[in-house]
């Protein structure tokens, strides 16, 4: 694989047999050692629960739970 100028940007060709769809988004990071990893951008649940107006938060009423084993009430 050889990286090829495209612009103001160098560009890698990512080879057929990886199955990466056209257009789909990367995130880039580079190591300590020089090296380049492409991570696939993952949905964020926060934003989209945000988007929709929904809460993430795990709330049930503590009225509803019963004592369970020897818990004082």
């Amino acid at each position: 694989m050889k990286a090829r100028k495209q612009g103001n940007s160098l560009t890698l060709s990512i080879p057929k047999k990886f199955g990466v769809e056209e257009g789909q988004e990367f995130m880039a990071f580079k190591g300590r050692r020089g090296g380049v990893v492409y991570v696939p951008v993952q949905e964020d649940i926060f934003e989209k629960a945000l988007e929709e107006g929904r809460s993430l938060r795990y709330e049930e009423s503590l009225e509803e739970i019963k004592p369970v084993g020897r818990e004082m009430t």
